[in-house]
């Protein structure tokens, strides 16, 4: 069929027997391309929408400062490095086993022999007051009193012996005990920096992975949204072959 005007038109179906319908299809055909237009600038206005929300949603991540305060991917690497780092050795103290090298010998009194000399001494003047100072009997005290004293001097020795060891283990077992806390204590501060960096870290990942999280989200919602808009102008567009078929 060659192209009318609009007002050859008109006249043509207001001659036809099915005037009102071919009115009709013209109302159909122009509100359909209004609702067409609509359909499509509320397509545009979606995606537009979607562009805007996104934006924004990278906008606040990009400047809520996070990244900035934990350094970002950087914050990651210094925990892992940190916990490769670790070296138990370096916090371990190598303990010494108790040395002690002396003996009772070395407190055996130095004047022993004289003390003993006049031990046999005092004896013999004893004895002597007592008229047997040249016997049998004399000799033999002597030799009591003498062992006696000696026993008396080795008792003192043992004692002063026991006394030195026993400060020689005090102060070897409170050296050691000085150097294991301390590494403990250096264990403790690698642990909480450890543990500190740990923090960091994850302050970081929470932010990058609520940002995926809410990107994710408004990119599903924006993808509803604008498919729906989409429909609603593939729909719009059907009413169109009503005015078509009505002049073939």
């Amino acid at each position: 069929m060659s192209a009318l005007g609009i007002g050859e038109l008109i006249t043509n179906i207001g001659r036809d027997a099915d005037a009102d319908i071919g009115f009709g299809a013209i109302g159909n055909y122009l509100a359909n391309k209004k609702a067409k237009r609509a359909a499509q600038e509320a397509v545009d206005d979606v995606e537009e929408q979607n562009e805007e929300i996104l934006k924004s949603i990278s906008d606040y991540y990009a400047n809520n400062g996070v990244t900035e305060a934990t350094g970002g991917k950087m914050s990651v690497g210094d925990y892992v490095n940190a916990l490769k780092a670790y070296n138990p050795d370096e916090f371990t103290y190598d303990v010494q086993d108790f040395s002690y090298a002396k003996s009772a010998d070395d407190f055996y009194n130095e004047n022993a022999n004289r003390i003993l000399a006049d031990v046999a001494k005092a004896t013999q003047q004893t004895a002597a007051g007592a008229g047997v100072g040249r016997g049998t009997g004399a000799a033999q005290q002597i030799a009591s009193d003498q062992v006696a004293k000696n026993e008396e001097l080795w008792n003192d020795a043992q004692s002063a012996y026991n006394a030195d060891r026993a400060q020689a283990y005090s102060e070897w077992s409170g050296y050691t005990q000085a150097k294991q806390n301390e590494m403990a204590q250096k264990a403790n501060a690698y642990n909480q920096k450890v543990e500190n960096l740990g923090a960091i870290s994850q302050l970081y990942l929470d932010d990058a992975q609520n940002e995926f999280e809410d990107t994710l989200n408004a990119k599903i919602a924006g993808y509803q949204g604008l498919n729906s808009a989409k429909n609603n102008l593939a729909n719009a567009g059907t009413a169109d072959a009503g005015f078509y078929n009505f002049f073939l």
